[in-house]
């Protein structure tokens, strides 16, 4: 969970910011590493 609240965290605070583009790059860049993780942890199973 600490990830994911480390994620929350920064996106909260472009939002606050108001950098929008920002908010939606790092969303999907995170979410593109969580995905790859989880694929390489089933994969190892």
């Amino acid at each position: 969970m600490g990830l994911v609240n480390w994620i929350y965290l920064h996106l909260g605070v472009d939002v606050h910011s108001g950098t929008q583009t920002r908010y939606s790059s790092l969303l999907l860049f995170y979410f593109y590493i969580i995905a790859k993780l989880k694929f390489i942890n089933i994969q190892s199973m």
